[in-house]
């Protein structure tokens, strides 16, 4: 005996065992937390078939508005569970000596995946519904034995992931370059030396924007990478400095980070004593004063805004044909994100965020899991498609290497988030191989952590039905055992897939990280190593890290 909301009791129950037989008599119009639900006896029989083990039978008192034609919705869900067999409509005067009149159904189903005949039929008495319950009764499947093994509710359940094997002559390759006792900047200082008098460029100097620090900014506290430029450009004071950005400041809070422009400093040469002031005199001047000072820049050949010539600039399209292999690998990925709609949406149902009508009860959640997945979408068939394309574009560059040129390739993402996801879920023994670095890994953490799971339950609020997390007597979240299994099946659907390594990847790996300057964020990278197998990875060195880096 337990005092769950029969709405959720196969969720709730903690016990594995599943009961053979159901005998139920839920409430028709009214639950635990709403005082009115015309479907409440519905959701009670749908969550009473999901506990119900394989060919078992349950037989409940049902209002007679549950039918495929006056609750469609409903109907459909339960008999994607169970296979209807009888539908008994028996008068409220059955029931009279038992304080009610209202009109009922003697319903039983079968958990069996057979097809048959539902028998529906209205009766006066008990007595004349007994020969139909007989006969039901005596076409009941024979009974198997069912287990389920026993499942944490609460448990986050993850199927093996196939990325990585064991092999003993060779170990894991990845090289985290801000681990080394010297930091990126002091590497780079000590590669300009004491009386560096070169060029510091800095492209996208807008990411700096944030040096100082400013309610008005990007945040109250100074950022790191704009502390850093702010250090590079004090520690060079004989350098000429470079300032590039398409949108250099949108408040003169953010150009803190453009020290060397001559704007303030001490001594009779600035304008300003100091950062402080000159942005009081620009929030004072308004747009007028920013005019000024621009207009003073220019002049002093210090700022220049012009759009960039193009003139002798040649561009060819380089078209790359997709393979039959990468048709069947795109149609392959593409079903998958057919089978994983298909499970969201189910799984919206079974945790209540939809009703099974397809209506929404809780708006923000369900636009939460559908942006989610619409991005995960996007973001990995762009990756797929660029990892496709990589061969084409490795040719073309041993084209014009041959042809004596230099190739400057621009890429949108480096793939280190999936790198560094693989190497946690590593054992110190386990060997990177080169399959379990694939976009792939976008949708399997999308699955991971964004798939909705756990269930929901409705609540009266001054008259107002509200969804809101379902908890159990600990105050832990309830994970809604459907949706957990619909996760599940569309993760091992998607492992099974053949991986696609980053464009990144395949072009450091065709040329070698001696020929390929990687000028990239990333602080971690994957190197091949020199063994004939050509999938085992190598310790990225100091000094490869050093110039992908600086140059």
């Amino acid at each position: 005996m337990t005092g769950h909301d029969g709405e959720h009791i196969d969720d709730l129950l903690q016990t594995p065992a599943l009961p053979y037989v159901v005998v139920m008599n839920p409430p028709f119009a009214s639950s635990v937390d709403r005082s009115r639900d015309k479907h409440i006896a519905a959701k009670h029989l749908i969550a009473a078939a999901k506990r119900l083990a394989p060919g078992g039978r349950l037989v409940a008192i049902m209002p007679p508005r549950f039918s495929p034609e006056r609750d469609a919705a409903h109907w459909s869900r339960a008999c994607g569970l169970l296979t209807p067999r009888l539908a008994l409509t028996l008068p409220g005067q059955v029931y009279r000596k038992l304080g009610t009149s209202v009109e009922t159904q003697l319903m039983i189903f079968d958990k069996v995946q057979v097809d048959g005949e539902m028998t529906r039929a209205t009766v006066q008495d008990l007595e004349e519904a007994l020969p139909f319950v007989d006969a039901v009764a005596a076409n009941r499947p024979e009974p198997r034995p069912a287990q389920r093994a026993a499942i944490n509710p609460h448990a986050r359940s993850v199927g093996s992931v196939p990325v990585t094997r064991k092999r003993p002559v060779a170990r894991v390759a990845a090289s985290n370059a801000q681990t080394n006792a010297a930091t990126r900047l002091s590497q780079i200082l000590d590669w300009m030396g004491n009386d560096f008098d070169g060029v510091l460029t800095f492209d996208e100097a807008h990411a700096m924007q944030n040096a100082a620090g400013s309610e008005q900014g990007r945040g109250v506290k100074p950022s790191q990478q704009g502390l850093a430029g702010l250090r590079l450009q004090l520690a060079a004071p004989r350098a000429r400095v470079f300032y590039i950005s398409a949108t250099g400041a949108t408040s003169v809070h953010n150009l803190a980070y453009a020290a060397r422009l001559g704007l303030w400093g001490q001594g009779p040469e600035y304008p300003f004593p100091s950062r402080e002031s000159f942005v009081s005199a620009m929030e004072a001047g308004g747009v007028a004063a920013m005019e000024v000072v621009a207009r003073d820049l220019k002049t002093l050949g210090l700022y220049t805004a012009r759009a960039l010539s193009f003139d002798g600039v040649k561009y060819d399209v380089l078209e790359h044909a997709i393979t039959p292999a990468q048709i069947e690998i795109y149609d392959a990925y593409a079903g998958a994100f057919r089978t994983i709609h298909h499970n969201l949406e189910a799984a919206l149902t079974a945790t209540g965020v939809n009703d099974a009508s397809g209506e929404t009860n809780a708006s923000a959640a369900r636009a939460s899991a559908k942006s989610r997945f619409e991005s995960t979408k996007q973001r990995f068939f762009n990756h797929l498609l660029k990892g496709m394309k990589a061969p084409t574009v490795i040719r073309a560059i041993e084209d014009d290497l041959a042809a004596g040129n230099a190739c400057v390739i621009q890429v949108v993402s480096t793939g280190e988030s999936l790198l560094k996801r693989r190497l946690e879920m590593m054992d110190r023994e386990d060997e990177l191989v080169e399959g379990a670095l694939t976009p792939r890994d976008y949708v399997l953490g999308y699955l991971e952590q964004a798939f909705p799971i756990h269930a929901q339950k409705l609540v009266e609020i001054d008259g107002n039905m509200v969804a809101e997390p379902l908890r159990d007597e600990t105050g832990a979240l309830v994970v809604s055992r459907e949706a957990l299994a619909l996760r599940d099946a569309a993760m091992m659907e998607l492992m099974t897939l053949a991986p696609i390594p980053s464009a990144l990847d395949q072009i450091l790996w065709a040329f070698g990280d001696e020929a390929v300057a990687e000028v990239t964020g990333r602080s971690i990278r994957p190197l091949k190593a020199q063994q004939a197998q050509g999938c085992i990875f190598d310790q990225m060195t100091e000094q490869s890290a050093i110039i992908a880096a600086i140059i």
